[in-house]
C-alpha cells in the first residue's frame, strides 16, 4: 500500500484515515484544512516516490491556507479596441457563493462586483463567465451571447452594471 498504482494517466495512492479524528472537528473549516492537510501530505509523498519537483505541491498548499480556502481564478487582461482602457476578471468562489469581478484600468484601477451568486460546483455557469469576458466597445466590459442574447457587462462612462440575466431563486 506505500506505492502509487497507476490506471492510465491517473495515480491512486492509499492514505491512512482516522474516521474518529475527523468527528472530533466540530469546526466546518477545520475539517477542510484537515482533508487539505491529507491531500498535501500525500502529495509530497508520492512527489517522493515519483521524483517530482514538491514547489507546485508547496505553493498551492500554502496559497489555499492564505486564501481561505478560496478559489480566486484571475483571467487575463484585454485592452480595449482603442487601447485606452484594460478589463480583466476575476472569479472568487467559496463552498456558498460565486462572485464575479471585474477590474477595470484607464489610469487608474477601478474594481466592480459582476455578479454573486450561489455555487453550483462543477454545473455552476460563473465558471464559464470568465472566459466569455471581452470588450463589447471601447466603453463596455462584459459578455453578450450571440444566441441567447443575455448579457452582463460594465460600462466606463455610466459606471453601472447592465445585464439581462434572470437568476432563479435558488442561485440567490
Amino acid at each position: 500500500f506505500d506505492k502509487p498504482i497507476f490506471t492510465g494517466s491517473i495515480c491512486g495512492y492509499f492514505v491512512p484515515f482516522d474516521k474518529l479524528e475527523l468527528e472530533r472537528i466540530e469546526d466546518k473549516k477545520e475539517r477542510y484544512v484537515f482533508f487539505l492537510k491529507k491531500i498535501h501530505k500525500s502529495c509530497l509523498e508520492l512527489a517522493d516516490k515519483l521524483k517530482w519537483d514538491t514547489d507546485v505541491f508547496e505553493n498551492a498548499y500554502s496559497e489555499s491556507l492564505t486564501s481561505g480556502l478560496r478559489l480566486i481564478k484571475e483571467y487575463k487582461q484585454i485592452k480595449s479596441k482603442d487601447k485606452k482602457h484594460w478589463g480583466q476578471c476575476i472569479l472568487e468562489k467559496t463552498e456558498e457563493s460565486s462572485i464575479v469581478k471585474l477590474r477595470i484600468g484607464n489610469g487608474q484601477v477601478d474594481e466592480v462586483k459582476l455578479l454573486e451568486k450561489r455555487n453550483w460546483y462543477i454545473s455552476d455557469s460563473a465558471n464559464r463567465i470568465g472566459e466569455k469576458m471581452k470588450w463589447l466597445d471601447n466603453d463596455k466590459f462584459g459578455f453578450k451571447g450571440k444566441i441567447s442574447g443575455q448579457y452582463l457587462y460594465y460600462s466606463i462612462s455610466e459606471k453601472k452594471i447592465e445585464t439581462n440575466l434572470k437568476l432563479q431563486y435558488e442561485d440567490m
